[in-house]
């Protein structure tokens, strides 16, 4: 079970990449809110960690077209899950990289 989940979840970062090197704002922005839903109130550090990535890569797309204001308010979003992701037991040390990321996009 615990390896579908990596599995599961590479796929999705994968897919993630692959919306960012298109500088798809729009599956990237579909991407974050479905992933806000899913990790709101879960306890789940992947969950977390999976959010963080997709604000950060938001915002990066964003500060590619000049867009400050998206930029930041998705590095905002992200840093809150990657907080929570760091504050969970497993996985910490990724959401603390994706938090460091984050905090240089604000």
């Amino acid at each position: 079970m615990h390896a579908f989940l990596i599995l599961a979840l590479a796929i999705d970062l994968a897919t993630l990449e692959q919306a960012r090197d298109r500088q798809d704002r729009a599956a990237l922005e579909r991407a974050a809110s479905s992933l806000a839903a899913a990790a709101k109130n879960s306890k789940d550090a992947p969950a977390q960690y999976q959010l963080a990535v997709a604000d950060s890569y938001l915002a990066e797309v964003a500060l590619e077209v000049k867009d400050k204001s998206a930029a930041k308010d998705a590095a905002e979003a992200g840093i809150h899950a990657a907080v929570r992701g760091v504050a969970l037991p497993a996985k910490g040390a990724e959401n603390a990289v994706i938090l460091g990321t984050l905090c240089g996009q604000v």
